[in-house]
């Protein structure tokens, strides 16, 4: 009998406008913003989801990704993008794990991905929204001209570390009774801070967008046009991804 082994995977999903570019800055990136992300990954292990209408544009997708890279940073998928006509960001990010979840369900693989614990970081009021009720204790919301400051990443940090603690707790009640084993992916030493990021020897300007991201030093623009095929298909309707 095999024995399914269960990896622990925190999720962001993440904003742009408000939280990495400023209102009345679209559509640069302010760096100490992207950093501060940075450190709520480094500390987390956090996989981030795109969440933002740029993925609606496959030009505004390609340069988020290309400027989140040139931080060490990445997207691994964007969340469906349904009517604008609703408010129901929160429909799209529970859309998004509720199929996550059917496909590890699904899986024949004896190492499973679980998401142990999630935020969304919005500047929006995304509790007010459709479905909001359901991001209760998974939702930070940052000031539209401030963005994502180090005390909003502060809480980031504090938050998943919270849920993955109380997810590891139940699931270690639990695996009494199940043959799989549960492992994080998470070093969730208290010693982690917002003054640990890692330094970049990158000379980024404050604002950094896809125009300017050439003119930065070692950035290699072969190597990112070689990697464009794995960019998440964000701007197609959902039915059309299934096609591919």
């Amino acid at each position: 009998m095999s024995v399914a082994v269960v990896v622990d995977m925190r999720v962001i999903f993440l904003d742009l406008d408000g939280v990495l570019v400023p209102d009345g800055q679209f559509p640069y990136f302010k760096s100490d913003l992207v950093e501060n992300l940075k450190s709520v990954v480094d500390a987390t292990s956090a996989k981030i989801v795109l969440s933002s209408d740029w993925r609606r544009q496959r030009h505004l997708a390609e340069q988020a990704r290309r400027t989140l890279r040139a931080y060490g940073l990445d997207f691994i998928d964007c969340t469906p993008s349904l009517s604008h006509d609703v408010a129901q960001r929160p429909t799209e990010i529970l859309q998004w794990k509720n199929e996550y979840s059917k496909s590890t369900s699904l899986s024949l693989s004896v190492r499973q991905k679980r998401i142990s614990a999630w935020i969304a970081i919005d500047d929006r009021s995304l509790l007010e929204e459709q479905d909001g009720h359901e991001l209760q204790g998974h939702f930070v919301q940052t000031k539209p001209k401030v963005g994502l400051d180090r005390s909003t990443a502060h809480k980031c940090i504090q938050l998943l570390h919270s849920q993955d603690h109380a997810a590891n707790g139940l699931q270690s009640r639990l695996s009494k009774n199940e043959s799989f084993i549960s492992i994080s992916t998470a070093d969730t030493d208290d010693r982690h801070s917002l003054s640990t990021v890692e330094n970049f020897d990158l000379p980024l300007a404050h604002s950094v967008d896809l125009s300017t991201a050439r003119t930065i030093e070692g950035f290699d623009e072969e190597m990112f046009e070689d990697e464009v095929d794995t960019t998440p298909l964000c701007w197609l309707p959902s039915f059309l991804k299934k096609h591919l």
